[in-house]
């Protein structure tokens, strides 16, 4: 409880302090939240009730034409003596000499190919295990270079590895390309992530995005690997459709599958050798105003198969229905 009221008293005095700040140059800040009433099945007092799914802070702005600065923090999660960055998602410098490059430092997310990676944790309602796992924010560097018909953009990047802990100083290598042409669109990535000191673990990820007017289809896979083993030991492989029925109603359907039956393969803390799971879900997002600052939601989903991490999110027969709001908050 006074730790709540901490965390409170605190994001009230930032966002004050950076409000005055804003009113002199073109920073944007906006409180961002979704809250779920979660009714589990079977029975779980610890998943279900009324429930702060995100309760963010983001800030950007400009100090100049080429230099801009993001942050986003969120409030319903801890932060601890060893990772006191843990519950910041993005605290990062960038510079756009021109209209082709782009060079970025500090705490950013990894570049990590798929589609369900790729979308921000708040329009979100369920993931793979791999996504749960995944520890996607992390300092680093990024150059990215865009095309200059604007269609493709080429990232290499080099940050603290997912795997790394307060006693390594582990390192990832990104290598990522995001393209559009006409209705697809492409977030394809290599990475090479340190899981001990000079082991590595390969991930190829392959993001596929359709849309065709009102739907939008997508379909992510990746594989991972030390060499060791078989290239498609470890894969997990994640889809969706989402169907816009108008200005104000859209309808989501949404499967994921993670696998890895490698023996060989204890490296792979986001899905542990062993572990088969399939998940699949559905529902409904409403936009009660023509704005769409206010979003609710009703999404169900279920899980069966075999998780062999014990502290893993996804369990077998676990179902989950959520019904709640997400609103956004622009303080300018």
């Amino acid at each position: 409880m006074k730790k709540g009221l901490r965390l409170a008293v605190l994001a009230l005095a930032l966002l004050g302090a950076v409000s005055a700040t804003a009113q002199e140059n073109n920073t944007t800040i906006e409180l961002q939240a979704r809250i779920s009433e979660n009714i589990a099945t079977p029975s779980n007092d610890a998943l279900s009730g009324l429930n702060a799914d995100y309760l963010n802070l983001a800030v950007s702005g400009s100090i100049n034409d080429k230099l801009s600065v993001s942050w986003r923090q969120r409030f319903n999660k801890a932060i601890t003596a060893e990772n006191p960055l843990r519950a910041t998602d993005m605290l990062y410098i960038a510079y756009q000499p021109d209209a082709n490059w782009s060079f970025t430092f500090g705490q950013q997310t990894l570049s990590i190919g798929g589609w369900e990676y790729d979308s921000a944790p708040i329009n979100i309602y369920f993931a793979s295990e791999f996504w749960n796992n995944i520890a996607c924010y992390q300092i680093g560097a990024k150059t990215a270079y865009t095309t200059d018909k604007g269609n493709n953009t080429f990232l290499l990047q080099v940050n603290r590895s997912p795997f790394d802990t307060p006693a390594t100083n582990l390192l990832g290598y990104d290598l990522m390309w995001y393209g559009n042409f006409g209705p697809y669109s492409a977030a394809h990535s290599i990475n090479i992530y340190e899981y001990r000191p000079n082991q590595y673990i390969y991930y190829l990820a392959l993001g596929n995005r359709l849309t065709f007017g009102d739907i939008t289809l997508e379909l992510d896979a990746m594989c991972r690997t030390t060499g060791e083993s078989e290239i498609f030991d470890s894969v997990s492989v994640m889809g969706g459709l989402k169907w816009k029925t108008g200005d104000k109603l859209n309808l989501l359907l949404r499967a994921t599958y993670d696998n890895n039956q490698s023996t060989i393969q204890p490296f792979d803390s986001m899905v542990f050798a062993g572990t088969e799971l399939t998940q699949i879900g559905g529902g409904v997002e409403y936009f009660p105003f023509n704005s769409r600052d206010l979003r609710l939601h009703a999404i169900w989903s279920a899980v069966s198969g075999t998780n062999s991490n014990p502290d893993g999110v996804l369990t077998d027969g676990a179902g989950m229905l959520k019904v709640g709001a997400t609103w956004y908050l622009k303080i300018k």
